[in-house]
């Protein structure tokens, strides 16, 4: 796989000029403007988060706003998408409220198995290490907490007025585009779409994996089932990463609580449950592949979450996604988007066609 890759990079990298005689300073000048681009993005993440994130938000709710504009007036559907996004989050709302609320009321039994296992590894491996404080953590969580909601509202703030703003937004850009793209509106959609399959069915398969987690762990008694269902389905946008951390606290859990083989038995379960899901189910019920490397992945998390921290590691992979499939929808740079998918030339899957491929039978486009 990765000579393949590596051989259809090079040859895409010598058709383009890459490598050609002069073009090292054009590349020096590109790595130093990403480079500055991510440092700005950084120094102004209390603002740019945001407005990523609204701008997912906004992709994702367009439909539904432009639906309801074709049957009420604009004003009318505005209002009712605006409801159905406050509704969505008011009811995650309560239910991190619930969950939430539930752990910190066990936060003293949490304390006194985590004395257990503090004095059975003293006792049995002659180390005396400190019991953490468990309440001012959760406390400090709380105050982290507290932060990110501001955050949040001005994410929501950002959401609703690009969703009503939508449509002047979108014709203004493509206007702008098809002056150098006559397909751009073609394509545009072709992302737009793909994204949001992407993100609808990964939610769909991190919503699943969070009801067997917690499904899981209530058969097993472990505490808080609802507290590690919550946590699969947030850290199943990491991909590969984020399900293995995710198995790891209510094991440990079940091993100070129940003890060594009652943890192994719960954490091979929950690996089996992800492994399912996430490696044979859906793949299976995607139209095409959105896989990226795990590689690719990590470096994606740990980019973003330099940059913009919790919120930018949880978004990094869907972020990755969207930008790997602007570079999918042109025939000139498909090959790097290529590069950074999971398979390749051993792969024994029917290749699916990319964005550009499949815009190739539209009649009327042509390659950007």
């Amino acid at each position: 796989m990765g000579a393949t890759l590596a051989g259809r990079a090079a040859d895409a990298s010598a058709s383009l000029g890459v490598f050609e005689r002069g073009s090292s300073p054009r590349i020096a000048r590109t790595l130093l403007a990403i480079a500055l681009g991510i440092y700005l993005l950084r120094i102004t993440a209390f603002v740019t988060m945001p407005l990523a994130v609204a701008a997912f938000a906004a992709i994702l709710v367009w439909p539904v706003q432009r639906a309801l504009s074709r049957r009420v007036p604009h004003g009318v559907a505005f209002v009712l998408t605006s409801l159905l996004v406050l509704g969505v989050l008011g009811g995650l709302t309560v239910l991190v409220g619930w969950i939430v609320s539930d752990f910190v009321a066990d936060l003293p039994t949490y304390q006194e198995m985590v004395g257990r296992g503090t004095r059975w590894v003293r006792r049995e491996l002659g180390v005396a290490p400190e019991p953490p404080a468990l309440f001012d953590g959760a406390m400090d969580a709380v105050s982290v907490l507290a932060t990110r909601v501001g955050v949040a509202a001005v994410a929501l703030l950002f959401t609703l007025l690009a969703v009503e703003e939508s449509d002047a937004w979108r014709q203004r850009v493509l206007r702008l585009l098809s002056r150098r793209f006559p397909d751009a509106r073609v394509r545009a959609s072709a992302v737009a779409n793909v994204f949001r399959e992407y993100f609808a069915l990964h939610t769909l398969v991190s919503a699943l994996t969070g009801v067997i987690t917690a499904a899981i762990c209530w058969f097993f008694g472990v505490r808080d089932p609802q507290l590690w269902g919550l946590l699969a389905f947030v850290l199943n946008y990491v991909p590969n990463l984020g399900s293995a951390v995710a198995v790891v606290p209510p094991t440990l859990v079940a091993g100070l609580d129940e003890g060594v083989g009652h943890a192994l038995l719960l954490g091979g379960a929950l690996t089996l449950c992800q492994m399912f899901l996430g490696s044979w189910l859906e793949p299976r019920l995607q139209s095409r592949s959105f896989g990226i490397s795990p590689l690719v992945a990590l470096v994606a998390v740990l980019v973003w979450g330099w940059v913009w921290g919790i919120g930018g590691a949880l978004i990094a992979v869907p972020l990755t996604v969207f930008l790997v499939t602007l570079l999918e929808a042109s025939p000139r740079w498909e090959w790097l988007a290529e590069l950074v998918r999971v398979g390749g030339g051993d792969d024994r899957r029917p290749r699916r066609p990319s964005i550009s491929e499949s815009l190739r039978t539209f009649p009327g486009t042509s390659p950007s």
